[in-house]
C-alpha cells in the first residue's frame, strides 16, 4: 500500500477550491468528443463516448513519448503511482514573461521548487507560438530535483517554437517522461489561485494502456466490505437513502459487495427508490469502487474527480482515500 504524507491538518479548516480543469463541449471542441445517449434496462440514460486521449486538461505519462523515441514500454496511466498526482503544488507566474521567453532554472529557484513538488507553470500574456516555453536545462533541473508532475496552461507551450514536429527535438518533453515525470497540458484559471503553494489534485482514470487521459482539477459517504456478491449482498434502503438526503450528504459510493437498490427493484425506474431519494437531491452515486478493506480509519479525505464533459450522466472516476 502506498503512503504519501500530506498535512491533514485539511479536515480542521476551511479550504478555497479552485477548478483549473477545462469543461468540455461535445462537438465543439477542436479534436473528437462525440457522446451518443441511450436508454438501459430500467429505461434510465447512460452514454457512449468517442474521444481522443488528448483532449481538454489532460496528463500525459511517458508511453506517450518514451514507447516511440526509445522503443521501450514506458508508464500509461494505470502504471503511475497513483500518489503522483495529488500533493503539494507551486504555482510558477509567467505573467511577466516576454513572447517566446523561455523559462529557466532560474525561475524555478526562485519560486523555491523542490524534489517532491508538483510545479504548475503559466498566465502568461501570449498564446501558441508567441507564448513562452519551458526550457530544456530547465526541464532537466526539474528532472533532477525529481519533481512529481508538470503541468502548463494554454498561455505556455512544453517545447521551444518549431520543436515539436519530430520527437528528436522534443528535448523538454524527453527530460521530463523519461524520468516518469506526467506532463498536465490545457490547464485553465491559474490566474485565480490567490496563493502560490497548495494542495493539487488531479487523477486520470485507471485504464491500462491509455498513454493519456483528460483530467478534472468533496461529506462523502462509503459503503462496502460485506461477504457477498450481486443479487445476495446487502442494499441501501429506501429510508437511509431518504435519510441520506435530508442530513444533505454530497455523495455516496459503494463496492461491489452492495447493491444501491434492493434485489429485484432494478427493472424498473419506478422501483429505483434510492437512486430516486439521492440523484433527485443532487447526490452522486459512486459505483464500483474497491480496496474499502483496505481503510484503516472510519473518516478519510476523500478524493475522485469526473471529467467535465458537458451532457454526460456519468462517467469513470479515480477515486483515492487519504487517510490522517
Amino acid at each position: 500500500m502506498n503512503i504519501m504524507m500530506i498535512d491533514m491538518r485539511v479536515f480542521n479548516i476551511e479550504c478555497r477550491v479552485v477548478d483549473l480543469s477545462l469543461k468540455l463541449h461535445p462537438g465543439r471542441e477542436e479534436r473528437r468528443l462525440e457522446i451518443r445517449r441511450f436508454i438501459y434496462i430500467a429505461g434510465e440514460h447512460m452514454h457512449n463516448i468517442d474521444t481522443m486521449s488528448h483532449i481538454g486538461t489532460h496528463v500525459e505519462c511517458p508511453s506517450h513519448y518514451v514507447n516511440a523515441r526509445y522503443g521501450v514500454n514506458g508508464a500509461d496511466v494505470s502504471g503511475i503511482p497513483v500518489e503522483t498526482f495529488l500533493g503539494e503544488a507551486v504555482f510558477i507566474d509567467l505573467s511577466h514573461k516576454s513572447t517566446r521567453e523561455p523559462v529557466t532554472v532560474e525561475d524555478f529557484e526562485k519560486a523555491g521548487v523542490s524534489g517532491g513538488d508538483i510545479v504548475l507553470i503559466g498566465n502568461s500574456r501570449f498564446k501558441g507560438e508567441e507564448s513562452p516555453y519551458i526550457s530544456p536545462e530547465a526541464a532537466k533541473w526539474l528532472a533532477e530535483k525529481k519533481v512529481k508532475m508538470v503541468g502548463v496552461d494554454d498561455s505556455v507551450q512544453v517545447e521551444a517554437p518549431g520543436n515539436t514536429g519530430s520527437l528528436e527535438l522534443m528535448a523538454t518533453h524527453d527530460y521530463l517522461l523519461s524520468n516518469n515525470i506526467p506532463i498536465i497540458e490545457r490547464l485553465c484559471n491559474l490566474n485565480s489561485l490567490k496563493k502560490r503553494r497548495f494542495l493539487f489534485v488531479g487523477l486520470p482514470v485507471n485504464i491500462v494502456g491509455l498513454d493519456s487521459f483528460p483530467m478534472k482539477r468533496l461529506r462523502i459517504v462509503v459503503i462496502g466490505n460485506s461477504r457477498f456478491k450481486g443479487e445476495e449482498s446487502p442494499y441501501i434502503s429506501p429510508e437511509a437513502a431518504k435519510w441520506l438526503a435530508e442530513k444533505k450528504v454530497k455523495m455516496v459510493g459503494v463496492d461491489d459487495s452492495v447493491q444501491v437498490e434492493a434485489p429485484g427493484n432494478t427493472g424498473s425506474l419506478e422501483l429505483m427508490a434510492t437512486h430516486d431519494y439521492l440523484l433527485s437531491n443532487n447526490i452522486p452515486i459512486i459505483e464500483r469502487l474497491c480496496n474499502l478493506n483496505s481503510l484503516k480509519k472510519r473518516r478519510f479525505l476523500f478524493v475522485g474527480l469526473p471529467v467535465n464533459i458537458v451532457g454526460l450522466d456519468s462517467f469513470p472516476i479515480r477515486a483515492v482515500a487519504l487517510e490522517p
